[in-house]
């Protein structure tokens, strides 16, 4: 079985054909799906789609550095306090520090509050964290070193350098490894590097889909596991174990969710 840790199923482009999208994944034996939330107001569209697969789909939730409301950000805090309350979820995310443009770096301060407030919550759960950390992997990593001992998590998305790479692991968290492995070769050097038992795999669709001008989707999970394959010269199968093994440890789940 092979877990996507990372999919946004919930996105508008798979109003028309969901069913399908997941149908080719099951195919592939991609069975189990994890959502992240953008902000308060998507997890109306996350716990509907959750509800339509309920043994497959897993709900996070959390609040996206670029979704950061300032008019109205301590009152959607205060929703997901609540809700962590009321109903299960995989995981806190995606939350963290978002400093792309100009227009993202004005509210560093913000960002930051908003981030260590939602790892608060998720220690106070024991959920593990998924951090977005997009040109600011270093301030995610200095707030992590400085304010916790050791937390459970996934580095969304991870595009660092060996160094980042190793000060993440040594902090408690796995790198997320996707699409975006065709078109970062440094990934490939870090990847021949660490440990594989430090790394999940997920695929961020619809974005950043390992072929380019086609929608991404779970099904092109494999494609990644079959380049991870080629990189760390193991079977396809050990990296499915092993990405298996990495997702309930981190995950804090004690077996798969669920077989087809």
């Amino acid at each position: 079985m092979i877990i996507d840790t990372h999919a946004h199923l919930y996105d508008e482009v798979y109003n028309i054909d969901i069913s399908n999208v997941i149908i080719r994944a099951i195919k592939e034996n991609i069975c189990n799906f994890f959502l992240p939330s953008l902000n308060i107001f998507s997890l109306k569209n996350i716990i509907h789609i959750e509800t339509m697969y309920p043994e497959i789909l897993f709900s996070m939730i959390g609040i996206h550095p670029n979704y950061i409301n300032i008019k109205n950000i301590y009152k959607e805090i205060d929703i997901m306090k609540k809700m962590v309350n009321k109903r299960p979820f995989i995981a806190i995310g995606e939350i963290g520090i978002d400093i792309f443009n100009s227009k993202s770096k004005e509210n560093i301060n913000l960002q930051k509050k908003i981030f260590k407030i939602q790892i608060e919550i998720a220690k106070e759960k024991n959920l593990p964290i998924v951090i977005h950390s997009r040109n600011s992997i270093d301030i995610v990593l200095d707030i992590l070193e400085k304010n916790y001992n050791s937390i459970s998590g996934v580095i969304h998305c991870f595009t660092g350098n060996i160094d980042q790479a190793k000060r993440s692991i040594k902090i408690g968290l796995k790198l997320g490894i996707g699409g975006i492995l065709f078109y970062n070769k440094n990934l490939y050097k870090i990847i021949k590097k660490i440990d594989l038992n430090n790394i999940i795999l997920e695929t961020d669709c619809p974005y950043l889909s390992p072929v380019k001008g086609k929608r991404n989707e779970p099904f092109f999970l494999k494609k990644i596991i079959k380049e991870i394959s080629k990189i760390s010269s193991l079977p396809i199968n050990e990296i499915i174990k092993i990405n298996i093994n990495n997702v309930l440890n981190t995950f804090n789940l004690y077996k798969p969710l669920f077989y087809i």
